[in-house]
């Protein structure tokens, strides 16, 4: 089984290290942030945020941590937006395939979290 490593900030703002299956990574993704629809943004440092696309629709709790997290890797919001339910974290390659992160972007994302 291909497991692929990644981070999550929960709603209650925790950071937190995570294991996706790597075979079926849509549906682990759906499993980690538990929703239907995914969003993805991809960040200049290799990592993709994943989050609920339907989030700030569907009552899901704001996310403070997260948004700041996505900031502080150098993601300009809209004024005024933010992310909604829990985030995922997970690295993708120049072709755009979903990988492991890093540790150093492991660490980056740490120090965004503050």
């Amino acid at each position: 089984m291909n497991m692929i490593p990644g981070m999550r900030i929960t709603t209650e703002g925790e950071l937190e290290v995570i294991e996706l299956e790597g075979g079926s990574i849509l549906d682990s993704m759906y499993q980690a942030i538990n929703c239907e629809l995914v969003q993805m943004i991809g960040l200049d440092c290799g990592v993709d945020a994943i989050f609920d696309e339907e989030g700030k629709y569907n009552g899901a709790q704001l996310n403070c941590r997260a948004t700041q997290t996505v900031r502080g890797l150098g993601f300009q919001f809209f004024p005024g937006d933010s992310l909604s339910g829990s985030v995922i974290f997970l690295g993708h390659t120049a072709k755009g395939e979903t990988v492991g992160l890093t540790e150093k972007q492991r660490k980056l994302i740490t120090v965004a979290a503050g």
